[in-house]
């Protein structure tokens, strides 16, 4: 939510005043560049911290569980059905 807030200001602030902006979004690759990359061996400390993380999709459902946006039912078959169009995108390209 907050990405997008921050996209939406910039988008509006360009709009206003024709100016460019920049949005600088700080995050991380949970497994690295590719599925050839192996984070762990040049930045062990680091993927050492984020292997004990939760997801960040598991932090935003529990979130919206506990504020009452969602239920648990909801938020599972809502990812199962973003899965499933994943699948189904994946085999058709």
């Amino acid at each position: 939510e907050a990405v997008v807030s921050v996209c939406q200001l910039a988008a509006e602030y360009r709009q206003t005043f024709h100016k460019d902006c920049v949005v600088d979004i700080v995050c991380y690759r949970r497994h690295g560049h590719n599925e050839l990359d192996e984070p762990s061996l040049t930045q062990p400390l680091t993927y050492a911290l984020i292997a004990e993380h939760p997801p960040v999709v598991q932090i935003y459902t529990e979130a919206l569980v506990e504020a009452g946006v969602v239920d648990v039912g909801y938020a599972k078959a809502l990812s199962q059905r973003v899965l499933d169009e994943y699948e189904n995108q994946n085999r058709t390209a």
